[in-house]
């Protein structure tokens, strides 16, 4: 073929991919003409599915030929079936009426409710209209949205300046906008694997959506779903015992089958419940739709106002089978004067219930990102995207593109950082950053006066951290060096740690660290007790729980994935240990009254040691075992993701050898399980089991003791209190022997308390716990409490109250324990 030729043919080919690849455009209105959003437009014969947006527009993948069958419904607005001639001239427009909703008979007992017999036949065929969707593969696209409202333009007197390059005249506009386009796979009832062929984020061309199918996989037909806590599906096995029901009427759809319109409510209104409107279909007694919502409050969720879950089914009658083809969640929220709003869309499209999925067709990696999958052109998107871009959500791209341009370039970053690395005399005290963000490395000194805490061996003491950190932003690498120089103004003495910590792989988790230097460090390596609450005790109340002694020390410690699931890592310190004293007695109250010795062995003995000084070499093991951990797998790295199915086990080998005397030496073995269990509605357990043995010893230091998480403030500034234990005296059980712990609380989201007069109006939740300790030579210790978690006013409830009740052998205690969990934050 002559070459001429050959560019005819090629230019037709052009011409004919292009036409094959136009779209079917429209916009769709409801009454007085308005635009009218989230109307399912579907080609006739396949599962071709797309949404209107809030505008009201839409558009379609073309077929084949001159015309194309569409068929247009909204849940609440008549059915119509309209064709379309192919190529559009314009776009076609459709104007949707609202459905004529009648009160048709049904037959009922005397004085029964009418939308009781449709709801128990729902109930009666919940698990067999599961069934339909028991597995299949599908198209899926998501967008999320973010919009903040309204910001103030102060918090606290603190300027709120970083978002004004966004924000409108009104103080309103877009913070986050990302698509995804991928290829699901689904097996009942929870096995899911997602390829994600297109991701899309404004303002980031290189960054990666978290809106998932994982995420958006709310099924009505289960007996709850999962939303912080468990919520009551309204047609649930126990839904007719917990919720109200009100038949609105019914109306016929375009099968000509018989929808039922029904509203759902919360027989107490303080149960964690939905309410609003379920549609369902008589024939098959399934949900035709739904939009359901419920307030933040209920979940335990103050800052959210309110969310709201929309779903819409569509009828194949090849298969005979009711599919999701789309879902909203929207939700509101606000703190601190600033209201936000967002959306979660998603579409389901072109399922295949042909092909065989069994739970070997199933991995680990639950959600994969193919290679260039963020670097997807405009062109891809206006052809794949199923929901047209609103007008603001079109300015927001081309916005936020222009931010990033104008962020990445040198200038710029130069300008932004000349600004911000201005330095002042009130940063000697209060802290200082350096930037080079065009370099992605940063110096920052944390400020002596930030850091001010007290305790008895040091007196008042002040920290200056300085740190470098260098960053590989496309690699999600870190490097971070940096010294910590500590001092004590009685003791008057300088102590310096120095670090060098290397994350250097992200898709094995895998990284290094170097330290050493001199520190005054806790007998708990866990430091049971915070630096903030010690010095107000020990100031104000005189008890300095807080003991202390001195390591010189180097260590070395790597880490790393070795297998999806599991993990290690291993550490060598040499180090000397050094006995500390008391060295002032200074306190603003009680002084009549002395301070406990830094002995904890010899409480009022401020002369003696719990160990005589020596030096130490100590190596450890240290194995985590995540059963069934799944993933997702980016270009960029690897996001590790629980299996709450199964319990967490860590299994630690440490062996104390290479001393100043082998008195000290050691070999000790340590097993920890924890298992997080959702118990339906009411609430959460969490148990945690550790055993461990010192199986060779000597003469051991105190120092290597097995140290157990007391209290004795009676405040609490953990998160939840598995592991710690609540009255027990911080060093009474402290072993060089064998030890068994075991822990649960349960809380109970509100499923108790809810049901109670006046505290259901706390909106809060009863927090149930068990904490027993046994160890060799001595009487079992055991702890159980009742406490209220999600205490506070309004929006803030960080509060919570425990009642403790503690026994060991004839020995009982009993007090209360007020949770603070914001402290763990400030230390």
């Amino acid at each position: 073929m002559k070459t001429p030729q050959r560019l005819i043919v090629l230019f037709l080919l052009c011409i004919g991919q292009q036409l094959t690849a136009q779209s079917i455009r429209g916009v769709v209105t409801g009454e007085q003409g308005k635009p009218l959003a989230h109307v399912t437009v579907q080609q006739v014969g396949t599962y071709s599915i797309t949404q209107t947006n809030e505008a009201g527009l839409f558009t379609l993948p073309a077929p084949n030929g001159n015309s194309a069958v569409l068929t247009l419904r909204r849940v609440g607005y008549q059915f119509q079936q309209i064709t379309v001639a192919l190529p559009q001239s314009e776009p076609v427009k459709v104007n949707l009426s609202e459905e004529e909703i009648t009160l048709r008979e049904v037959v009922i007992a005397k004085g029964e409710n009418p939308a009781i017999p449709i709801i128990k036949k729902a109930i009666a065929r919940r698990k067999e209209n599961s069934l339909d969707l028991n597995y299949y593969t599908a198209d899926f696209y998501s967008k999320g949205l973010f919009k903040l409202k309204e910001v103030p333009k102060k918090i606290l007197g603190q300027k709120l300046d970083q978002f004004d390059e966004i924000l409108d005249s009104t103080r309103s506009g877009i913070i986050y906008l990302s698509e995804t386009v991928s290829k699901i796979k689904f097996h009942k009832p929870d096995l899911l694997n997602e390829t994600i062929i297109a991701s899309k984020v404004s303002g980031n061309d290189n960054g990666f959506s978290f809106n998932t199918a994982r995420s958006s996989e709310f099924d009505f037909y289960d007996n709850y779903i999962s939303l912080n806590t468990n919520v009551m599906s309204p047609i649930a096995d126990q839904a007719l015992s917990n919720y109200k029901y009100k038949l609105d009427g019914s109306f016929m759809n375009e099968s000509g089958q018989l929808i039922y319109k029904i509203q759902v409510m919360p027989k107490r209104k303080t149960d964690v419940l939905f309410e609003g409107t379920l549609y369902i279909c008589d024939d098959f007694f399934s949900i035709y739709g739904l939009e359901l919502h419920i307030d933040g409050k209920k979940l335990l969720m103050p800052a959210l106002d309110q969310l709201t879950l929309n779903q819409a089914y569509s009828y194949d009658n090849k298969t005979r089978k009711w599919v999701r083809t789309s879902q909203f969640i929207d939700f509101k929220a606000g703190i601190f004067g600033i209201k936000f709003a967002g959306r979660f869309t998603y579409v389901y499209s072109n399922y295949d219930f042909e092909s065989v999925l069994t739970k070997a067709s199933f991995t680990k990696e639950i959600v994969r990102f193919e290679a260039e999958s963020n670097k997807k052109d405009s062109t891809y998107w206006q052809k794949m995207r199923p929901i047209p871009l609103t007008v603001d959500e079109k300015k927001d791209y081309v916005k936020k593109d222009k931010i990033q341009q104008k962020h990445q370039s040198a200038q710029y970053l130069d300008s932004i950082d000349r600004k911000n690395n201005a330095f002042s005399v009130s940063d000697i005290l209060m802290g200082y950053n350096y930037r080079n963000s065009f370099k992605h490395w940063d110096f920052d000194y944390s400020g002596v006066l930030t850091n001010v805490r007290f305790n008895t061996v040091q007196g008042f003491t002040t920290s200056g951290k300085l740190e470098y950190t260098l960053r590989d932003e496309n690699k999600r690498t870190k490097l971070r060096v940096g010294a910590d120089v500590n001092y004590g103004f009685s003791d008057n003495k300088v102590r310096p740690v120095f670090y060098w910590i290397h994350r250097f792989d992200r898709m094995h988790a895998a990284s290094y660290v170097l330290s050493g230097g001199i520190k005054a460090t806790s007998f708990h390596e866990n430091s049971p007790i915070s630096n903030i609450v010690n010095s107000v005790s020990s100031l104000l109340f005189k008890d300095n729980y807080l003991k202390l002694y001195e390591k010189r020390y180097v260590r070395a410690s790597f880490y790393r994935e070795l297998l999806n699931g599991l993990d290690t890592e291993i550490s060598t310190e040499y180090a000397q240990r050094v006995p500390l004293y008391n060295s002032t007695s200074l306190s603003w109250t009680k002084a009549d009254k002395n301070y406990l010795s830094n002995d904890p062995t010899q409480p009022n003995n401020e002369v003696s040691a719990p160990f005589d000084s020596h030096q130490l070499l100590i190596s450890q093991v240290h194995f985590n075992i995540h059963f069934g951990q799944q993933y997702m797998s980016r270009p960029d790295g690897k996001i590790r993701i629980p299996n709450d199915k199964y319990p967490f086990l860590s299994v630690k080998y440490r062996k104390g050898w290479g001393g100043s005397s082998a008195v000290y030496h050691f070999d000790q073995i340590q097993l920890n399980s924890q298992y997080d269990k959702r118990l339906g509605q009411m609430g959460e357990s969490t148990f945690s089991f550790e055993a461990g043995r010192f199986i060779q010893k000597n003469s051991l230091s105190f120092t290597d003791f097995k140290h157990f998480m007391g209290n004795e403030t009676h405040i609490g500034t953990q998160s939840n209190y598995v592991g710690t234990y609540l009255l027990l005296p911080y060093y009474a059980m402290s072993t060089d022997a064998g030890y068994v712990q075991g822990h649960w609380e349960h809380h109970d989201s509100g499923y108790f308390l809810n049901k109670l007069p006046v505290l259901k109006w706390l909106q809060s939740e009863f927090v149930f716990g068990y904490h027993g300790l046994s160890v060799s030579d001595r009487l079992p210790y055991q702890e159980v409490s009742l406490g209220l978690d999600h205490l506070g006013f309004g929006k803030f409830k960080v509060f919570r109250f425990d009642y403790v009740y503690s026994f060991q052998g004839n020995t009982t205690k009993n007090g209360l324990v007020i949770g603070f969990q914001f402290l763990q934050a400030l230390d």
